[in-house]
């Protein structure tokens, strides 16, 4: 087992089948440490993670008679929602859980954002919490966000709070059974930190053979990135946010849309190598054209709800990415080209 540090308050657990040994372990040695009784613990997970791999996950704490909560939510990134939020910390309300007390997100991005919420929201954040992620987005993307995110209505991560993980487990044992259409979230995160800081990390972003060295990579990446301009990692933020609210409910894979923007954002020549790259992943690099109104239009309103009279846009000028900050009119005027370059029939080359 390896520790990675993300930051300066998150460690990250990294091996093969720790998830499954060493969850129970890390939850009482902190008991130990502060001088606690013996704690309770709520596992936040989907249906198809508990499905998978609860029984397994619980022996750990049943050996050490603790008797775990399993709460199961709908947590997808188009699910993702108060409603969710409020189930959680409903449950740690009904039992009373505290700071002694401890909540175990267990599964991809969107319940580790619930239960983040939840856990900051409940009590002032009094209670701990710990997150397993099963999916490469979870393990390279969310849980190194400062805020968590949930969606209101139709919109898309429109409420956010402080990300309250204390510690990440990332265990390689749960990619194999990640369904084809989550990988992509996974995916694209990956491409999104390595066109902006370390382009050898594409040739490992279906399969790393090290996940250790490969996540360490994809931290110190993001890490330098923030260091030097936190809204480069913004890059294709708003395009996709404007590509998803108009295939929402057309089963558009997780992380689609910003694999597109992405794309559409990169010079010329790097879409001619990512087409390829694209291709083997089974992400899109097109849209049907009759969608472009559309999506130019959530565009616009996406725009329009910005306060201040300037937006800024990571962008690639000179040859590198830089921030620009552009008028709403001169940020129309990209969103646009960049939505012709991923028209269907356009740029194939």
């Amino acid at each position: 087992m390896d520790k990675l540090r993300v930051n300066n308050t998150l460690d990250v657990y990294c091996g093969k089948n720790i998830a499954f040994d060493f969850a129970c372990n890390y939850i009482l040695e902190h008991a130990e440490e502060a001088g606690r009784k013996a704690p309770k613990v709520a596992i936040v997970s989907d249906r198809a993670v508990s499905g998978y791999y609860y029984n397994l996950f619980e022996n750990q704490f049943i050996m050490h008679d603790i008797r775990p909560k399993l709460i199961t939510v709908s947590a997808s990134d188009t699910d993702k929602s108060l409603k969710t939020v409020l189930e959680i910390s409903s449950y740690l309300s009904e039992f009373d859980f505290g700071s002694s007390d401890w909540i175990v997100a267990l599964g991809g991005g969107g319940v580790i954002d619930c239960a983040s919420f939840a856990a900051s929201l409940y009590r002032s954040g009094c209670v701990n919490l710990l997150a397993v992620p099963t999916t490469v987005y979870a393990m390279t993307d969310c849980i190194t966000s400062d805020r968590a995110y949930v969606n209101l209505g139709m919109h898309k991560d429109e409420l956010s709070c402080p990300m309250k993980i204390g510690a990440a487990l990332c265990d390689t044992e749960f990619l194999g059974s990640v369904p084809a259409k989550y990988k992509a979230n996974g995916y694209a995160a990956v491409i999104r930190y390595s066109v902006l800081g370390d382009t050898g990390l594409i040739g490992n972003v279906s399969n790393p053979s090290d996940m250790r060295e490969f996540l360490e990579r994809v931290y110190k990446v993001r890490s330098d990135i923030r260091r030097y301009n936190p809204v480069l990692l913004t890059l294709g933020s708003e395009l996709a946010f404007a590509i998803d609210s108009y295939n929402r409910f057309n089963n558009l894979a997780e992380g689609a849309s910003l694999a597109l923007s992405i794309y559409s954002a990169l010079p010329e020549q790097g879409r001619s190598v990512m087409r390829r790259l694209y291709t083997s992943l089974g992400l899109p690099y097109e849209i049907d054209p009759k969608s472009s109104a559309m999506i130019l239009r959530n565009l616009e309103s996406y725009l329009d709800g910005i306060r201040d009279d300037t937006v800024k846009i990571a962008d690639y000028e000179a040859g590198k990415w830089v921030v620009k900050d552009v008028s709403k009119d001169e940020a129309h005027r990209i969103f646009a080209d960049r939505i012709r370059i991923i028209e269907s029939g356009e740029d194939k080359g």
